[in-house]
């Protein structure tokens, strides 16, 4: 979380962008950052005013 609260670009070159399904609501296009050693994923929305998680996975992403 502090790395993309410090970060000065959102995307990061290393991020990606997907369809995170989320249980009892409508999917949504985030982008998605790995936290080093460890299997977790956090998703988030960014503007240049806000940065939104939106959800945490510990699986990779996949493509459809």
């Amino acid at each position: 979380m502090r790395d993309l609260c410090d970060a000065r670009e959102l995307p990061g070159h290393a991020d990606v962008l997907m369809a995170l399904e989320r249980e009892g609501r409508l999917p949504v296009l985030a982008h998605g950052r790995r936290v080093p050693e460890h299997r977790l994923w956090v998703w988030y929305l960014a503007t240049d005013e806000r940065l939104e998680v939106v959800g945490l996975t510990a699986s990779e992403p996949r493509s459809a």
